[in-house]
């Protein structure tokens, strides 16, 4: 297995969990220059923000943006839609606000990780959570140092691989910079024996008093006379209880950022280029998973589930051809039959969830599962040993009973084995909660689905054409900066 693989295995959901932690970030030259005159009046167009008095061009921020899209590609993670670019964009500002402000306060007090540090927390004693976690055997729940000292041996001649890994150690190396941090100041503050003092004696000291209140509502409005001018000298002598905020009326326009002829020739070019691969593929799930922007779901879908574009395709049963390309939902896609079965269109189960983790590796909820099927064989309810041993405590005070639920609602090794398993069958299925002892109950009638397999490529705006048309918006705010020029130009 390639080292890349290997990651992208591993760590797609742990990348989406970290990185709004810290960011992947390249060193980038200043695009900008200081300028005067000119240039400066021109600068400003391109400036994006200003973070502690620093301006932020666009171009800078921009490339980060890029960067960041890059690792969750890299990451085999869902399609960079319009929705998740957004997010992207908005955890790259936070991080650049973190560069200007955080790493400032770590370089004037001298706070720093050498490489001895990291060397440490990725091949010590003691290894880094992110190390523990992209590390641990899933089968027995112990992290497993050879797996680590492999892969870093394969990075050396993976480039795609190296990068990967470098924005891990990245995370490392923040984190840690942020635990001294943290540390330096909490080592600071302390509170002095007086001020325990003091505070205990006002935790302490209690006093009893009397006292007699006259209620506003208890005096009639008609009793008490206000002139205008009373209502006058109030009001001027708490006018600042009074202010608000200024309010604008503006008006403006939008430069949409739209996918260019070339980005859609690109992707075109890139689906049809992926095609023969796809077609040529050993496993195509997995090239799926490391290729597409949509990871394969695994699902058995009925005919009249499956987009129109793709029914006579798979009505021929055909495992051999890949279909396309086509334009859906914007993306370009190739489709490939992966298998064609009968199967029921729902399925009514009950299950006794054991799980496992740290603290019970699979193998160990393995063993209590088996024991548990035998009690069951042996004439033991199936109600009572889920009541008294399932870890899913919804379905567990019913008998581990989850009602019927169609294909594709389950994780899909739980939903795998409902749904391929006869009526009455006991059976077991691993999964990232643990082991499930499940029986079916009852099953719908079964109808033919399909299971396919789909490789996508977005139809995105790419960097070149976000930077020209954040130009063409710079260059209107440039030569219409005037209300009149304004309405002039967009008239």
């Amino acid at each position: 297995m390639s080292a890349i693989q290997f990651l992208r295995e591993k760590a797609g959901v742990f990348v989406a969990v970290i990185i709004g932690l810290a960011l992947f970030l390249f060193v980038v030259s200043d695009f900008f220059g200081g300028g005067t005159g000119q240039n400066r009046r021109i600068r400003k167009y391109y400036e994006l923000g200003e973070i502690a008095g620093e301006y932020i061009s666009y171009q800078d921020f921009e490339e980060r943006v890029q960067n960041l899209v890059e690792i969750y590609k890299l990451s085999g993670m869902a399609t960079i839609d319009e929705s998740a670019y957004e997010s992207i964009r908005e955890q790259v500002w936070q991080q650049m606000v973190r560069e200007k402000i955080q790493d400032n306060q770590y370089k004037n007090l001298g706070i720093g990780v050498s490489s001895e540090e990291v060397d440490e927390l990725v091949l010590g004693n003691n290894p880094h959570p992110i190390v523990m976690q992209l590390f641990t055997d899933q089968s027995t729940g112990v992290f497993n140092r050879s797996f680590l000292v492999n892969f870093l041996k394969q990075i050396d001649i993976d480039e795609t691989a190296k990068r990967y890994w470098l924005f891990f150690e990245n995370e490392i190396v923040n984190d840690r910079m942020n635990t001294k941090y943290n540390n330096l100041v909490s080592k600071g503050l302390y509170v002095t024996s007086k001020q325990a003092e003091f505070d205990n004696m006002l935790n302490s000291n209690t006093v009893d008093f009397s006292y007699i209140m006259k209620n506003y509502a208890s005096v009639p409005d008609s009793s008490v006379k206000i002139s205008q001018s009373d209502l006058e000298a109030y009001y001027n002598a708490h006018k600042n209880n009074y202010k608000r905020s200024a309010l604008r009326d503006i008006e403006y326009v939008t430069f949409d950022i739209v996918p260019s002829e070339n980005d859609i020739k690109d992707a075109e070019d890139w689906i049809t280029r992926t095609k023969e691969e796809f077609a040529a593929a050993v496993n195509p799930v997995e090239f799926i998973n490391l290729t597409a922007d949509t990871r394969h779901t695994s699902f058995y879908v009925p005919l009249e589930d499956i987009s129109e574009n793709l029914r006579d395709f798979v009505k021929s049963e055909d495992k051999a051809t890949v279909f396309g390309p086509y334009q859906e939902d914007g993306s370009f896609k190739v489709a490939k039959l992966i298998d064609a079965a009968n199967r029921p269109d729902s399925v009514r189960a009950r299950h006794i969830l054991i799980s496992s983790g740290q603290l019970r590796p699979l193998t160990r909820a393995q063993a209590i599962a088996d024991s548990l099927i035998n009690l069951i064989k042996s004439g033991v309810s199936f109600d009572v040993l889920a009541m008294a041993n399932s870890e899913d405590q919804g379905s567990a005070q019913v008998g581990g009973d989850l009602g019927w639920f169609p294909e594709g609602m389950m994780v899909v090794p739980f939903n795998n084995a409902c749904f391929t398993a006869k009526k009455g069958d006991l059976t077991t299925a691993e999964t990232i909660y643990g082991v499930h002892i499940i029986e079916v109950l009852e099953k719908s009638k079964d109808v033919r689905k399909y299971d396919i397999g789909i490789v996508d490529r977005a139809i995105t705006a790419s960097s070149t054409t976000n930077q020209k048309i954040y130009s063409e918006a710079s260059q209107f705010a440039g030569n219409n900066n005037t209300y009149e020029q304004f309405n002039n130009s967009i008239a």
